[in-house]
């Protein structure tokens, strides 16, 4: 997909946050156990390069085929749960995506937990799916710095990771120590 998207999955009414160039899908849906035969779902698109806009559309299944393609590339997404005046319990999940199974997601999870706890209270859950276009950007970017490593960098097989700086100690050969913390324009 040439641009940013946000897939959310959820029973509540979702709110689009204003990063611009952003496509955020929310889907009203609820679990189900195996034991629950029944699944509604819905969405609908908003697109924040025009918030004045009325840009929300309301669909039933079979989902559209950029949603399918997308929940078929990804792996992760974060499961939001919550019990009545509880806060939102949101963890990180691996899931698939099985379209011949009426757009059905499988997720796991221990019967341990506070998740599988919220759940068999209220099946109600919002997922969040990104889709990551800015990858194959950060993958080239670390590409071109580093052409003779290019078989650590190039495959499938191979995960770009990056790192958000916020805060840094720098030791000089004095043995002088200076932070820095990202929002602070004082180092110490």
């Amino acid at each position: 997909m040439s641009r940013t998207m946000d897939l959310a999955i959820g029973a509540a009414v979702g709110l689009a946050s204003g990063a611009l160039g952003c496509a955020a899908l929310y889907y009203l849906m609820q679990s189900r156990s195996s034991e629950q035969a029944q699944q509604r779902l819905l969405y609908g698109i908003y697109r924040s390069d025009n918030p004045d806009a009325d840009n929300e559309e309301s669909y039933t299944p079979p989902l559209p085929p950029e949603v399918k393609e997308m929940l078929t590339s990804a792996s992760l997404c974060h499961l939001s749960c919550n019990d009545k005046g509880d806060a939102p319990h949101t963890s990180l999940m691996n899931f698939t995506f099985v379209p011949e199974e009426e757009d059905l997601i499988i997720m796991t999870t221990r019967k341990d937990t506070k998740k599988y706890r919220l759940l068999s209270q209220r099946p109600d859950v919002s997922l969040l799916v990104h889709d990551f276009p800015q990858i194959s950007r950060y993958r080239q970017i670390h590409l071109e710095k580093n052409r003779q490593y290019e078989n650590f960098i190039e495959g499938e097989d191979k995960a770009v990771i990056t790192v958000k700086v916020q805060r840094a100690r720098m030791c000089n050969v004095k043995d002088q120590v200076t932070t820095w913390e990202a929002g602070n324009a004082k180092s110490k």
